[in-house]
């Protein structure tokens, strides 16, 4: 009786824990928010080689941007669209926080199955992040799933 117990403790905890991990990602849910790991793989960038962003040839404008040694966070307008777009070095350890408070992330595929999650947070805003290049990637602003999914699929090198 006692192991059937413990079997079944076990098969609920993997249970729950499984609903919180998409592909490389896993997340330690809070009641606001949740911290980001992932998986580390030899293929992943230990620095900068290349700079990510928006096609401004589609009508986008970079607004301003802040570079670090691991991170970018370039901000875009076009028309009364604003987004943010990070690029960051993968690590071990806590790669930040997210905001799951109003939504849950759900898988997306881009680029290799489960590469990436979205986090809806109304039908005209959410949040995407992918890993692309040995990069983790992410967009997020006043836009729809459909749309912040396309500029995953747009994002290409800049140059500043």
């Amino acid at each position: 009786m006692a192991t059937a117990i413990v079997v079944a403790a076990l098969m609920i905890g993997t249970t729950v824990y499984a609903a919180f991990v998409i592909g490389r990602y896993y997340f330690d849910t809070k009641p606001d928010h949740s911290k980001l790991f992932i998986e580390n793989l030899s293929s992943d960038k230990t620095s900068f080689e290349e700079y990510y962003g928006l096609p401004e040839e589609n009508g986008w404008k970079l607004v301003n941007y802040d570079i670090l040694s691991d991170s970018t966070m370039l901000n875009y307008e076009c028309g009364e669209i604003k987004v943010t777009f990070c690029q960051n070095i993968i690590h071990e350890g806590n790669m930040g926080n997210i905001n799951t408070e109003k939504a849950d992330p759900e898988p997306v595929s881009l680029y290799e199955e489960n590469d990436g999650f979205i986090l809806a947070f109304r039908e005209d805003w959410c949040g995407i992040f992918w890993i692309y290049d040995g990069y983790l990637l992410s967009l997020d602003g006043n836009i729809a799933k459909d749309e912040a999914i396309n500029l995953a699929l747009f994002t290409k090198t800049i140059d500043f």
